[in-house]
């Protein structure tokens, strides 16, 4: 038999390479957040001067992170000009201007869930669990994210998963998100099928009161929000219709 662990020598460069990426996924996060990215889809082959005042940021750091873009082959660089591009086909995975097919923002995701890692690690030892308002500030920005591209073609795909649903949730359904977060899917759902009526649990108090105030602010009277966890509902009323996404 043919031993196929690798060398320690291979296995090390293959765990560096994951680290490497780790550290990469973070300086996306900056240009993502700093709007590095949406500024140079709009320039030309640009210094770091040029890229950093048509950002309104310091030069320092631009060309700090310009250099790591570059090493990591995500941002061209000209050493004969001295000028660093964004090609039109990595602004279309990296800009703001690429909506919903856009990457950048999700590395942010890799900071957020780091913030946390002290909690997890106390409840390997403690054997507890980390609660949900740790993560609140995660959940806000997946919200953030998800509202831009939760609209009516979205959801006629998730409904289109399931044959006759349309009609029965135009006619009139009850539906439950288990985990609705802040009451995206649903909200949308309640306005395109106003015939339907719709519930919403999560465990985050404040997900809840910003689905609530969502619902609110479209005046839409056929969905209701309620803290709760998804383990453990007691629930009387039947659905015809139950989410549980992401």
């Amino acid at each position: 038999m043919i031993d196929s662990t690798p060398s320690a020598d291979v296995y090390a460069g293959r765990i560096a390479r994951t680290l490497n990426s780790g550290f990469i996924a973070l300086m996306i996060s900056v240009g993502h957040r700093t709007g590095l990215f949406d500024v140079m889809a709009a320039l030309p082959p640009s210094t770091s001067a040029e890229i950093a005042a048509a950002a309104g940021l310091t030069e320092r750091y631009v060309r700090e992170w310009l250099a790591a873009m570059t090493s990591a082959h995500i941002v061209d660089y000209d050493g004969r000009t001295g000028t660093f591009f964004l090609h039109i086909e990595y602004a279309a995975v990296l800009s703001r201007a690429a909506g919903a097919d856009s990457l950048a923002p999700a590395a942010q995701i890799l900071a957020l869930v780091a913030s946390v890692e002290d909690l997890v690690v106390a409840g390997f030892r403690s054997g507890g669990g980390v609660t949900a308002e740790a993560y609140d500030e995660l959940n806000a920005l997946v919200a953030d994210e998800k509202r831009r591209f939760v609209d009516e073609s979205y959801i006629e795909a998730l409904v289109e998963l399931i044959p006759g649903m349309a009609a029965r949730l135009t006619h009139g359904a009850v539906v439950l998100d288990a985990g609705c977060g802040d009451g995206a899917v649903v909200n949308q759902m309640a306005r395109m099928f106003p015939r339907s009526v719709f519930r919403g649990y999560d465990i985050s108090e404040d997900a809840i009161q910003r689905a609530r105030d969502a619902a609110a602010e479209a005046e839409l009277a056929n969905v209701d929000f309620l803290r709760g966890d998804a383990a453990t509902l007691d629930e009387t009323r039947a659905y015809d219709l139950v989410l549980a996404l992401e």
